[in-house]
């Protein structure tokens, strides 16, 4: 990882990593062909939270990231092989709980393709948040200027694009 600046709300508690990257090291056991690119990451959080032992995270939004992953066939195999040799996949947050409120991306150069089976999901503006509230509900929205699916012979073009939906039941955090 790569991280050109960090700046520090001191009005706030907000977080702002600049110009981030990510990429794979040849011993990675999954590997990226293209560097996960990002211009700004925002983490807003509640620092009295700590107080009592949880982790609160307000927001976690990346700005302009550029997921380009031309074979997502190829890297799916890879993490279903990586997790099913694995007994369980877990995040270790000490004795502090985790919670994360608001978590998406605003304004992604998107382009996923697969050749197994033939489909690629493209598009130059993609927004996309899931937010947890009080009443256990997640509302996953997303939108996108020139959105392209295709599936074989099958080709969908949407100009604009907007989703929105609600689910009810736990909410996203981690012990």
């Amino acid at each position: 990882m790569q991280i050109e600046s960090i700046e520090f709300s001191a009005l706030s508690p907000k977080i702002y990593l600049n110009r981030v990257t990510l990429s794979t090291t040849a011993k990675a056991p999954i590997k990226l062909a293209a560097p996960l690119a990002i211009d700004k990451i925002k983490i807003q959080f509640q620092p009295l939270a700590l107080i009592s032992r949880r982790i609160v995270i307000d927001e976690a939004i990346l700005f302009h990231p550029r997921i380009l992953v031309p074979r997502a066939d190829v890297l799916y195999e890879k993490v279903e092989r990586l997790i099913k040799e694995r007994s369980r996949v877990a995040m270790d947050t000490g004795s502090f709980s985790l919670v994360v409120n608001k978590f998406g991306v605003v304004d992604a150069l998107f382009n996923v393709a697969s050749d197994s089976p033939p489909l690629a999901i493209r598009s130059r503006s993609l927004s996309a948040f899931v937010a947890n509230n009080a009443r256990q509900q997640q509302t996953i929205t997303v939108e996108s200027s020139n959105l392209e699916i295709e599936r074989g012979k099958l080709k969908v073009a949407l100009t604009k694009s907007r989703f929105r939906c609600r689910r009810h039941g736990p909410q996203l955090a981690g012990q």
